[in-house]
């Protein structure tokens, strides 16, 4: 489960409930107000900002399970118990004693004067049920801790300011195939060039090579595996940015 579904579940997301889950990981009633509320995705921002700060996956997703627990305290506390979840009223059905029981079931008196004891069964008659939700709540973590993680490392790459080489362009090259003319409209290249490369070449690769050329020659300084990462996952070449445009590779 992702991190933005999971917090969709606990009531994060909706309406205005972001900015509780805001200050509780520490941030102020001016960022909340005059950043945060001011734009579109205000729990992409957080996410950001929190990880930017040197919060954890893990913390994030624990503030994710505080926070949507107070709302559900907040909003019936009286059929919730100390950590959120429903309780059984007496003698409606939830924990039931096995006298109880013999006394639904029996034609006549106890054959015995000894009190019975009485033994608390869970409903179904084990606890299968509650190791169930404990577990697909501790693989939720894992999800979203995941998630978050892989959010992240998405950004970092976006955001790589390492610079392109001729054989790193090459080597990328090879994987664009078809779509290299999509790719250079993302890249800002000019309309001419793509014509003059379809024109002058044939060859699948060398037009994506060439195109990239022109883009390394029109945009110097731009020509970055960060800008190329960003370009890629714009023209649906999301696999070829993950595999082959990542930031930690260094050029050789």
């Amino acid at each position: 489960m992702a991190t933005r579904e999971l917090a969709s579940m606990l009531g994060i997301t909706t309406d205005e409930n972001w900015k509780e889950f805001a200050k509780h990981l520490g941030f102020t009633k001016h960022e909340i107000r005059n950043r945060l509320s001011s734009t579109t995705d205000p729990f992409a921002l957080i996410m950001g900002a929190f990880q930017a700060r040197g919060g954890t996956p893990d913390e994030f997703v624990q503030a994710l399970y505080a926070v949507g627990r107070g709302f559900r305290i907040g909003g019936d506390s009286s059929s919730t118990d100390a950590v959120g979840y429903k309780k059984f009223p007496s003698g409606s059905g939830g924990f039931r004693s096995t006298s109880e029981e013999d006394s639904d079931t029996s034609a006549g008196p106890s054959q015995s004067s000894t009190p019975s004891r009485k033994k608390r069964t869970y409903p179904g008659g084990n606890f299968t049920g509650a190791t169930s939700k404990k577990r697909q709540r501790s693989d939720m973590s894992e999800s979203a801790a995941s998630s978050y993680s892989s959010y992240h490392e998405d950004q970092m790459h976006r955001n790589s300011k390492q610079p392109l080489g001729t054989s790193e362009l090459w080597k990328i090259s090879q994987f664009i195939n078809q779509q290299w003319k999509s790719l250079g409209r993302n890249l800002s290249v000019p309309e001419e060039d793509l014509k003059q490369v379809e024109y002058a070449y044939k060859d699948m690769r060398e037009c994506s090579y060439q195109m990239l050329l022109k883009w390394k020659e029109r945009f110097p300084s731009k020509c970055s595996f960060g800008s190329l990462y960003v370009a890629l996952c714009d023209s649906g070449l999301n696999s070829v940015a993950s595999s082959h445009c990542i930031f930690s590779r260094s050029p050789k």
